[in-house]
């Protein structure tokens, strides 16, 4: 039910408008339960953790050469792509668990309808730009499979290997962003006031 603006400034009214705009009838539409969310950022998180271990040890292994006078050759390349490969993989998982870095400076601005209306502009905005990326990124990812475009260094590693996680992240983070939408889009529910014989 709309809710009376006569009494509110051009700013709350602006807002409220906009906010019952959003109080769309979004309870219909399906959505992955969390359990299935959570089990994919595990997914990520755990690629991330294997590249993690395989960073550590070329490290280790890298030091170990050196310190014999034997030049591990491609260390340095290898230390490169995984610590790239390793963010992209566990940035959509911190976009799930809502641990990204993120600058709070519409925190306190107005209401709880205007603070809902703040969240779904950032989360549509996040949406654009993954959407944005992942096609962008999937046509880079295509034409360095079909030109055999490599790295520069001693190991000539196939850039298809790194781009290939490109679409993938942000594929993924599409699959985290879109629920939160959806629940953002949601109407609240409001508990109905108690009785005198509830009490």
């Amino acid at each position: 039910m709309k809710q009376d603006h006569e009494n509110d400034g051009p700013s709350q009214r602006a807002a409220g408008f906009i906010g019952e705009a959003f109080d769309m009838n979004t309870t219909s539409i399906k959505i992955p339960g969390r359990g299935l969310l959570n089990r994919l950022a595990a997914i990520m998180e755990g690629l991330s953790g294997i590249v993690v271990l395989a960073l550590a040890i070329v490290v280790t292994l890298g030091v170990i050469a050196r310190s014999l006078s034997i030049p591990l050759v491609g260390a340095i390349e290898v230390a490169g792509v995984s610590l790239v490969v390793m963010t992209l993989l566990v940035a959509p998982a911190l976009i799930f668990r809502n641990e990204h870095v993120k600058i709070e400076l519409t925190n306190g601005l107005g209401g709880q309808r205007t603070q809902r209306v703040i969240d779904v502009i950032a989360l549509l905005v996040q949406i654009l730009v993954a959407a944005v990326l992942l096609y962008a990124t999937f046509l880079l990812f295509a034409q360095d499979l079909q030109r055999g475009t490599a790295f520069l260094g001693e190991l000539r590693l196939p850039r298809a290997m790194l781009t290939a996680v490109l679409p993938l992240s942000f594929g993924m983070m599409l699959v985290f962003l879109v629920p939160q939408l959806v629940r953002a889009l949601r109407p609240r529910r409001t508990s109905a006031p108690s009785t005198p014989e509830e009490n």
